[in-house]
């Protein structure tokens, strides 16, 4: 009986432990899915005025740099324009969720595996540029 009670002991601390565990999530990750959008800015330089909706694509580049338990930063480009805009992000308790912000939107991402998330991005036109876009799809960890 006591060897039963030490594995459920033992089960118990691993299953505590993993659960206080975050994946890593520093590198590059990218990925080029549609945006649709009002406006230009450096990313999406073509385009007509604000009040004509379009869909463009750039590929994107998520470098995170940083990492402390469920919190994460970094900075993003494109293959547009290398503006280094750093992002916050951070996961949430089911491990899989997180949530963030950069200078001028706010992304809400599910991570599908260890190398793939799926991202999702909006902003509106409060911040610098003055552009209305949203963006989901597929972003990929680079290998090293």
């Amino acid at each position: 009986m006591w060897r039963l009670g030490l594995m459920l002991t033992c089960f118990a601390a691993a299953s505590a432990a993993a659960q206080t565990s975050y994946a890593d999530l520093k590198g590059t990750w990218s990925g080029n899915p549609p945006a649709v959008m009002y406006g230009k800015n450096e990313h999406h330089p073509v385009g007509p005025g604000n009040e004509t909706p379009r869909v463009d694509q750039a590929e994107f580049f998520f470098v995170i740099t940083g990492q402390d338990g469920a919190n994460v930063w970094g900075y993003s480009y494109s293959n547009k324009a290398k503006t280094n805009e750093p992002f916050a992000w951070s996961i949430a308790g089911d491990r899989r969720t997180l949530i963030g912000a950069d200078i001028d939107g706010y992304f809400h991402i599910t991570l599908q595996s260890v190398d793939q998330m799926d991202l999702c991005y909006a902003q509106n036109r409060l911040g610098p540029s003055g552009m209305i876009l949203s963006v989901c799809g597929p972003f990929k960890r680079e290998k090293k």
